[in-house]
């Protein structure tokens, strides 16, 4: 399960991310990047830590997306880990048109991995990748029956202006200012910015993943 989010003011929003066939463990493989219509991230990560990550560990988990696209233009963005095996959440449209991607994850900013798309939604603007084998820190999602409140502190965490700022995290606080559409779209008073697309929002009080940019 995962939501869309939107800075206050912006005409966008989140839904559920519901599905049967990512290919996580116990998941048919996808051999080439497919339309994902119903994708059911819960069932198919693993269970959340039985303690609470702080700040630091969560970065860990976070990435720098580096997107060569297929005429030769570059782009950014941010993504997070969701499983161990290095299965990447982020937005559609920082990967929509790439040729190439490299994640530096902070856990090891030294590295770029490469990523390959292996499931997307479109419409709800979300993006799963592959990153090359290995054991990955992860973030955990919060519970499925969470619904978000007025007013309740979150953070967002991600590399805005990447390519200018440089690839250091930026940390964010706000909290949720509106809900619409019976609670089918979350604004945020955190401010973002380009670069900050893909990367997580999170519940402060436990720092599980509630959204993405």
């Amino acid at each position: 399960q995962s939501r869309r989010v939107v800075e206050s003011g912006e005409d966008a929003g989140f839904d559920y991310f519901d599905a049967n066939d990512v290919p996580w463990e116990g998941s048919e493989l996808i051999g080439e990047p497919v339309r994902v219509l119903d994708v059911d991230l819960v069932s198919c990560l693993p269970p959340a830590p039985n303690r609470q990550l702080d700040v630091k560990e969560t970065c860990q988990g976070i990435g720098h997306l580096s997107v060569t696209d297929t005429q030769g233009g570059s782009g950014a963005g941010t993504g997070f880990v969701v499983s161990p095996q290095g299965y990447l959440l982020t937005a559609y449209h920082v990967i929509d048109k790439a040729h190439k991607i490299l994640v530096r994850l902070d856990f090891d900013n030294t590295s770029e991995i490469p990523a390959e798309v292996v499931g997307f939604n479109e419409e709800l603007d979300l993006a799963v990748l592959k990153l090359a084998d290995g054991k990955y820190p992860w973030l955990p999602l919060a519970e499925r029956e969470f619904t978000p409140e007025l007013g309740m502190p979150l953070i967002v965490l991600g590399y805005p202006l990447g390519d200018k700022l440089g690839q250091e995290i930026t940390f964010t606080e706000g909290v949720v200012s509106a809900l619409r559409g019976n609670n089918a779209l979350i604004q945020i008073s955190a401010g973002v910015t380009h670069g900050s697309s893909g990367g997580p929002v999170l519940r402060r009080s436990d720092m599980k993943v509630i959204g993405v940019i």
